[in-house]
């Protein structure tokens, strides 16, 4: 029966060593994680100021005072730079690529999903934000054209008429930035079918 016991001793030195096991191989995992985040986030900073050196050198930020100077958004005062904004995407983007290889590392499938979803995301919120910027100037091309063709025929309402069409088209990119991007647009489409029809 004494034979037939559990030695107590080497079940606690068999855990302790599992433990022990275990506890290097995460600490040792943790460190790997630390390294690519840290190598990572180099990178990103890196990246981030030669792609804002380089658009703000191109001439990207003119596009950005030209965006200011619609007439539906110049009143709302924003004060920003393309090369800043698209150089902070880029290190957003290099950080999140990286942090799913860090949370690899962790053995943490649910955060490494949760990031690569996001960095699935990214490129679409981009395309989305192209279609949005090209958007906004053909509406405002449209805008200036109807104001000018209202006043060649002595329509005193030209520049709301010019608005109504400005607004009209630019609901309508935004319907497809947002389809782009993969985001449900079914009810702002049927809200928007429902004032056309309303008009």
């Amino acid at each position: 029966i004494m034979q037939k016991l559990p030695n107590l001793k080497e079940i606690l030195v068999d855990t302790f060593a599992k433990l022990i096991e275990q506890f290097s191989t995460f600490f040792s995992n943790f460190i790997s994680a630390i390294v690519i985040l840290i190598i990572g986030w180099i990178v990103a900073k890196v990246a981030s100021v030669v792609v804002k050196n380089i658009l703000s050198k191109v001439g990207i930020d003119k596009i950005g005072d030209k965006i200011k100077e619609i007439e539906a958004i110049k009143k709302f005062n924003l004060d920003f730079k393309l090369s800043n904004i698209i150089g902070t995407i880029i290190y957003i983007f290099i950080m999140l690529f990286l942090s799913v290889s860090a949370a690899d590392k962790l053995g943490v499938p649910a955060i490494s999903n949760m990031f690569l979803l996001l960095v699935n995301f990214i490129p679409k919120v981009i395309v989305a934000s192209i279609m949005t910027l090209l958007g906004l100037f053909l509406s405002d091309l449209a805008r200036n054209f109807v104001v000018g063709l209202c006043k060649s025929f002595n329509i005193a309402s030209g520049k709301l008429i010019g608005m109504g069409v400005f607004f009209f088209l630019l609901f309508i990119t935004v319907i497809l930035a947002l389809g782009q991007a993969g985001i449900n647009t079914a009810l702002l489409e049927s809200s928007f079918n429902i004032i056309i029809a309303g008009m």
